[in-house]
């Protein structure tokens, strides 16, 4: 059984930093209520964000309400107000995540258990008193208890002297025994996307009142060590909320108008005719590649070493540790067929090593260790990569350092040249989340499988004769190093100011 994480009665608060509390915290809950020892990998949005300052006002999320016509009352209560405390005047300091476990006769999922049809989904009709909000499957909230109010919702709270820490929130979600002797099986995946964009912004508005972000946490993780503990939430998708939240965040500091990618004829006029005229001067190197769709046309400004084009973007699960399954495991990234004899040579825990038992240790052509280690290849999920032919150009290296823009959204991400294919414009599953390529609230499994874009809405740019070293363990390619070896050769180029110019 997993270890309950340390907890100071003096300090009210878990050990560690925030970010430490966090990993803690969010521990993966399973069947059973059994959830990893091991700390959870964090997103790096609540890994640079949890515990520190919230960057937006009260006024802005205000705004972002108005346009998107949500009312404060159904979040938590005014954006004006506090958040609960203590009775030694602690403030709360976790957000806690809960399922409602609604128990189900049979052995299969209503097939409307997504529309308002699917009666716990009307808030209207249920008792939703046994938390701060509930979230149905549409998206829709309701609250239970103002923010402010100190409320109690798990068996930690017993004790009187952690009331008021902790904000409680209940996601509709049905159970059905499955095989099990009780009601242990849950959806997969767990949530809709609709709820996990109102998870995300009830995160906004609690930690606005609050003033800093708060520290996540799941039912089931705050109650191990206590007997009869819940097992919830389950199936909880961490990354594809923390993509949702990161999203939120940036358009409540954007004019509403921008927020939903608007610009007004007039500005776009004036856009095209200054960005035309300050249009650098360009040299092809080779236009004899592909994406599969159109031919590709790489080029480099004049005088300049980086190596740029533009191109679709497919999506490579390649050297995740969840890649492959050979049940293909709801679980997994990708579904079987779509891997090479190169991801489906061993097993984890079988003949081969890594953090997943079971998964095949998924290959990439980047490597440093034993080929049955999965710690020897960069993990798609959480290191951005992109995937050009073996014999690219000039000083054009595995590990050689890149950055790819996004030309709907003007979003960005570093990465590195980590796998190969004669055609290009193909990414990690990290690099298509970092630029948005779908909505942050798709789930990532279905980002591996079917996501992507066929149209050349991305640039991809390389730096010859820049390379990363693997470090002598895992992660072998950290993205912190990425960014930082990365984003000062993009600037140097020219940055987001250089794409425009030559592709606005």
């Amino acid at each position: 059984m997993a270890n309950a994480c340390a907890f100071s009665f003096a300090q009210l608060k878990f050990s560690g930093a925030p970010v430490e509390q966090a990993k803690c915290l969010l521990r993966r809950v399973r069947i059973g209520g059994n959830i990893d020892n091991q700390p959870a990998e964090l997103p790096a949005f609540l890994e640079t964000n949890v515990g520190n300052n919230v960057g937006f006002t009260a006024q802005q999320l205000s705004a972002y309400l108005d346009f998107k016509g949500i009312s404060a009352a159904d979040i938590g209560g005014p954006l004006s107000g506090a958040v609960s405390k203590t009775s030694n005047g602690t403030l709360a300091r976790y957000f806690v995540i809960h399922d409602t476990s609604d128990e189900l006769p049979g052995d299969a999922f209503p097939a409307d258990m997504d529309k308002i049809t699917w009666r716990p989904n009307r808030l209207d009709v249920r008792n939703i008193t046994s938390a701060h909000i509930f979230i149905n499957r549409l998206g829709q909230s309701a609250t239970g208890h103002n923010y402010s109010v100190a409320w109690r919702a798990t068996k930690r709270e017993a004790d009187v002297r952690l009331k008021g820490l902790f904000l409680h929130h209940e996601l509709v979600q049905p159970r059905i025994k499955g095989g099990h002797s009780y009601h242990a099986v849950a959806p997969q995946p767990g949530f809709t996307a609709a709820m996990l964009e109102r998870l995300a912004l009830c995160y906004a508005a609690a930690s606005r009142r609050k003033g800093t972000w708060l520290i996540p946490a799941f039912h089931c993780v705050l109650d191990t060590g206590i007997s009869d503990g819940h097992d919830d939430p389950q199936n909880f998708d961490l990354f594809q909320w923390a993509s949702a939240v990161e999203k939120l965040a940036a358009d409540i500091q954007k004019p509403s108008g921008i927020a939903l990618g608007l610009e007004t004829r007039g500005a776009r006029a004036l856009r095209t005719v200054r960005d035309a005229a300050a249009k650098p001067e360009v040299e092809t190197v080779r236009s004899d590649l592909s994406d599969g769709f159109r031919k590709v046309t790489v080029q480099r400004i004049k005088g300049t070493t980086p190596l740029f084009f533009k191109a679709k973007m497919s999506i490579d699960a390649d050297g995740a540790a969840r890649a492959y399954h050979p049940k293909n495991d709801p679980e997994a990234l990708d579904v079987l067929k779509h891997s090479t004899g190169h991801s489906t040579k061993y097993i984890q825990g079988k003949n081969g090593k890594g953090p997943r038992p079971g998964f095949y240790v998924s290959m990439t052509a980047l490597s440093r260790g034993p080929e049955n280690d999965a710690g020897s290849f960069p993990d798609a999920e959480f290191v951005p990569y992109i995937v050009l032919p073996a014999k690219f150009a000039k000083s054009v290296e595995r590990a050689c350092l890149c950055t790819v823009v996004n030309l709907r959204n003007w979003r960005s991400t570093s990465a590195i040249f980590a796998d190969t294919n004669p055609e290009v414009g193909e990414a990690s599953v990290r690099a298509a989340i970092d630029l948005h390529v779908q909505d942050p609230s798709f789930p990532i499994t279905r980002l591996a499988r079917f996501g992507g874009d066929e149209k050349a809405n991305y640039v991809y740019i390389v730096y010859p004769g820049s390379k990363i070293a693997a470090r002598s363990a895992p992660p072998r390619w950290p993205v912190d190093a990425i960014k930082a070896e990365a984003e000062p050769l993009f600037a140097a180029w020219g940055g987001i100011e250089m794409v425009k110019r030559l592709f606005g």
